[in-house]
């Protein structure tokens, strides 16, 4: 079952705006505490893509084994 979409109109605005533009909408959007869970799992996506094991992930961001679980799933 797939998850939730994003919307295409958000998706096409994010396109034509600048980094410093997108940061800003993001921020804008999201609560501190959801800024927050996005860096976090941004982070657990990239070191999975670059080789880290699961446990490697968890111990190194000193996060939830569902957590990292969660981003794999994502690079799947």
């Amino acid at each position: 079952m797939p998850g939730p979409q994003l919307p295409t109109d958000l998706i096409a605005v994010l396109e034509g705006l600048s980094k410093s533009d997108i940061e800003r909408l993001l921020c804008d959007l999201l609560s501190p505490s959801e800024v927050e869970v996005l860096r976090e799992r941004w982070e657990i996506v990239k070191m999975l893509a670059a080789g880290a094991s699961q446990r490697d992930v968890r111990d190194r961001l000193r996060v939830g084994v569902a957590t990292v679980s969660r981003g794999s799933k994502q690079l799947k």
